[in-house]
């Protein structure tokens, strides 16, 4: 009976598949209608039900037999004729200490062979936790799946977001989507975000987890919780978006063209260099070609953060749907007082020094200039040079520069404990090596610093260069001097202005307006505009 039951599942899943690939064939312009698995969903959980009290059943009537005198005796004998007389001397010396173990009350070793019946139990047990498992995942499919008509139909929005880049929200750098998601949502949109995956979000509710009004975490791993997600904003009748980023490497070029034909607008943020220096990981072949075709498509709209990233587009497409938009900055956030903040305790030494605290915080990486850290710890052993941050590959360790009494390697901090261990900084800096990824890159703790009110010292970044706060080094003994400038700057009223000044320009909300503007999501253009919003060619 119960491997009639268990087949009977296997049918009810086999039909819900054939379901599902009879509809992708009858509707390609959606390729996710999933209307017709209710029965199918019902009937199976109610087998699995039924299936799991029957195995129950059946272990405790196991169980019973288990015990009996005629059936100990029959698997004694087993064991004596298989393991004793026609075992090898290991099966022989294993009998003989489990059946002393019987007379004499010893652990059990361990046995050559289960006992069939008990190993029957096992079995049924793990097809039950399985089944239970299978049963749950259906179950909160189905609620997740109300709660998503719930969110659409009760939720007063204007447009909708769907990002889909696979990188959880609760990162250990909380970085452009957050603040972009955040910041879309404040200003008229919903956005479902891509997350409460195992690794990132893993305290998060699966499969819908609220953020805030209007930003929701979704598991779209789970397939048909995503081509439901798809099936049921085609049918919004306001604009909506697929979010793509350029370090995907994993949604597919076939699935943008999907979403496409179901009337989604497609935006593509060119954020960096694709380089496995950068995603730690070698890049698959097709996340180039993906790349190349989205930039020839001038229906799609792609954004640059850095003035390098948007040539290398215009190369291709000049300026048709082509938008420029560097990181920005939560200042709210960055802006805080010592006063009224309670002081780490693990930077709480490095400030009652008095002495000067040089810092840096964010990816720890290969392109961290090495070298010029350590002429700067060297020269200057009377400042305190302070990393905080993530260690991203073998470039550095814990033990890196453990000979300089005046370095200070703090770890990860989460980014809503950072701004209280840069508040104590007296300058920052970005001691990068200038390259083919640096040049691209629009750095967030360049504008972090900025809202700070702390004197910014980098490398001759162009992304850096463009900002009158930020004094640049050309070269290792300049950026050293630069620093010595910084510290005189601290109080300098003019300067302060300045940076308070140049973070306000290049706030979140400003760089979402503009970009809801591009994509026709406001009526008139918004006065508000980044004056490097849009390069020359």
């Amino acid at each position: 009976m119960g491997s009639t039951y268990y087949t009977k599942i296997n049918i009810i899943i086999c039909l819900i598949a054939m379901s599902r690939k009879k509809d992708s064939n009858e509707n390609e312009s959606s390729d996710m209608s999933f209307n017709n698995d209710d029965f199918f969903k019902k009937e199976t959980k109610k087998l699995i039900q039924d299936y799991v009290a029957h195995t129950k059943k059946l272990n405790t009537e196991i169980k019973l037999i288990a015990d009996t005198k005629p059936y100990k005796m029959a698997y004694l004998s087993r064991k004596f004729i298989h393991e004793f007389l026609k075992g090898s001397w290991n099966d022989r010396k294993i009998f003989i200490k489990w059946i002393s173990s019987k007379f004499f009350n010893r652990k059990t070793p361990p046995q050559s062979g289960e006992n069939p019946l008990l190993s029957l139990i096992k079995f049924n047990n793990e097809k039950i936790k399985n089944l239970n498992t299978f049963k749950e995942e259906l179950t909160n499919l189905d609620r997740a799946m109300e709660e998503l008509d719930r969110i659409l139909l009760e939720s007063n929005f204007n447009f909708v977001d769907l990002f889909v880049l696979k990188c959880g929200w609760n990162m250990d750098l909380f970085q452009r989507p957050q603040h972009i998601s955040i910041n879309f949502s404040d200003l008229g949109g919903l956005v479902l975000f891509r997350g409460a995956y195992d690794g990132v979000d893993q305290n998060m509710v699966k499969p819908i987890h609220k953020i805030k009004k209007n930003l929701y975490l979704l598991d779209m791993d789970h397939e048909e919780f995503f081509n439901y997600i798809a099936d049921k904003l085609t049918s919004v009748k306001k604009p909506k978006i697929l979010h793509l980023y350029s370090t995907d490497n994993e949604f597919e070029m076939s699935e943008i063209e999907k979403f496409e034909k179901m009337g989604f607008k497609i935006l593509y943020e060119y954020v960096d260099e694709i380089s496995p220096d950068i995603s730690q990981k070698s890049i698959p072949d097709e996340t180039y070609l993906k790349h190349e075709s989205i930039l020839k498509n001038t229906k799609y709209i792609i954004i640059t953060t850095a003035d390098k990233l948007y040539q290398e587009v215009y190369q291709v497409r000049k300026s048709f749907n082509l938008i420029s938009s560097s990181n920005g900055v939560e200042y709210s956030h960055w802006k805080i007082e010592k006063e009224k903040i309670s002081m780490p305790a693990d930077i709480k030494t490095l400030i009652e020094s008095r002495m000067p605290i040089i810092g840096y915080y964010g990816a720890i990486a290969p392109w961290m200039d090495y070298v010029l850290v350590e002429k700067l710890l060297k020269e200057r052993p009377g400042y305190q040079v302070v990393f905080i941050g993530q260690i991203l590959n073998s470039s550095f360790s814990e033990d890196t520069f453990s000979e300089y009494h005046n370095f200070h390697f703090l770890g990860v901090k989460s980014y809503y404990e950072l701004n209280n261990y840069a508040i104590y900084f007296d300058v920052c800096m970005i001691p990068f090596i200038v390259n083919e990824i640096t040049e691209s890159t629009s750095p967030i703790k360049l504008f972090e610093y900025m809202a700070l009110n702390k004197p910014i010292v980098t490398t001759d970044l162009y992304e850096c260069r463009k900002y009158d706060s930020v004094m640049i080094g050309n070269s290792h003994d300049e950026f050293i001097s630069k620093i010595d400038l910084a510290l005189e700057k601290r109080n300098n009223k003019d300067y302060l202005e300045l940076l308070k000044k140049e973070a306000l320009e290049n706030t979140w909300k400003r760089k979402t307006l503009d970009i809801m503007a591009d994509l026709g999501l406001l009526e008139v253009k918004n006065d508000i505009q980044n004056k490097h919003h849009h390069p020359p060619p």
